[in-house]
């Protein structure tokens, strides 16, 4: 194992990024087989001793992501990747530094940015700043022609002096591709490809991204989309495909929920990320379960698993008594064979107000 990978704290970055994600390893020479899937640090420290790579090597994961990344039998979600190369590094900072400006003109702060780790850059939205579709389904089968129709418009939108020299790898959006983690060698250069901030991009050089002075930024990792973050965005991208008379069949797939419905419910969708100590089991019967399967329109797997990560969390900071996937499965299928609809805080307030009191406090 190289001394790099025998850092706790790049291990742990690394692993994080893996979760529902096929994962494989490369050297110049070597690689390892596919798929492989990683769901813990431990698990990437034995991939690293198996292949027994001694020599550089990078560590990739997919850009789709798996209900069981072994067998690709059901897609879950997707990320949304530009990939960013070229001769001229000053010329990639620009353009980078751009579109993240037109990402920020329509209210998206949740990008990520990266240094590939030899020339180019990477930039990088969570799946779920795109999922305003009117059901899960569509927002898995907007893979992958969605993404390439965003980065089409992110690229017409950009001036010629932005992007001078660019280029802009559509081969991304092929099923099953591969992209490589942030804080993994590059095989080649020796470098790391490096998370940068948005200000620090025009100031990168690559002495940045030598694996001694690389230091993990733990909030880079975490950065996660708002509810609905991209709604603007696929809007506008609506609108400018249909002027584009040639492709306009392709927007079909753009059936976004209206603006005034996801602020309707984002406070829901903040809920599920929130830990509460109380009131757990009439939160998932009256609110979450109802709007995870009879607003969200997620599959009913799918959907209990969201409501099983939601006790799971609960319960960290205070024991939920009985068995959490039943409660799950329970009063999901009471929501879907009821067809309940989730209510509303104004709702709440009215007839449930010590629930209320719970929910509003957590925010």
């Amino acid at each position: 194992m190289i001394l790099y990978y025998s850092c706790q704290d790049i291990l742990d970055a690394l692993a994080s990024q893996c979760k529902n994600k096929e994962v494989f390893l490369k050297s110049k020479d070597h690689v390892s087989h596919r798929p492989l899937k990683v769901d813990s640090k431990g698990e990437l420290e034995f991939l690293i001793k198996k292949y027994n790579l001694e020599e550089p090597f990078g560590i990739f994961s997919s850009i789709e992501l798996y209900d069981d990344p072994l067998s690709f039998n059901r897609r879950i979600g997707w990320d949304f990747v530009i990939d960013l190369d070229g001769d001229d590094i000053e010329q990639l900072k620009i353009c980078v530094s751009s579109i993240a400006g037109v990402l920020k003109t329509f209210k998206i702060e949740s990008f990520k940015i990266k240094f590939s780790g030899r020339r180019g850059f990477h930039l990088i939205v969570d799946g779920d700043a795109f999922n305003v579709f009117k059901s899960q389904d569509e927002f898995i089968k907007a893979y992958p022609e969605l993404p390439k129709l965003i980065c089409q418009f992110l690229e017409a939108s950009l001036k010629p002096n932005q992007k001078k020299g660019v280029k802009f790898d559509y081969e991304i959006y092929q099923p099953r591709r591969l992209l490589r983690l942030a804080y993994s060698l590059h095989e080649e250069s020796n470098l790391i490809s490096l998370p940068l901030l948005i200000d620090e991009i025009m100031n990168f050089k690559l002495e940045n991204a030598k694996p001694e002075n690389v230091k993990v930024d733990w909030d880079w990792l975490s950065i996660k989309p708002k509810f609905g973050e991209a709604w603007d965005l696929l809007d506008t991208i609506s609108k400018w495909i249909k002027r584009k008379k040639d492709e306009a069949p392709a927007i079909k797939i753009l059936r976004p929920l209206s603006s005034k419905s996801l602020k309707r419910y984002e406070w829901i969708e903040n809920l599920l990320n929130k830990s509460i100590d109380d009131g757990r089991h009439r939160i998932l019967w009256l609110i979450i379960a109802p709007y995870l399967v009879n607003t969200k329109g997620l599959s009913i797997e799918d959907a209990e698993r969201v409501a099983l990560e939601y006790l799971e969390r609960c319960n960290k900071v205070k024991k939920i008594e009985g068995n959490l996937r039943g409660l799950a499965r329970y009063y999901v299928r009471y929501a879907m064979d009821r067809r309940l609809k989730p209510l509303s805080l104004s709702k709440l307030r009215e007839d449930h107000l010590e629930l209320y009191k719970i929910i509003t406090k957590s925010e």
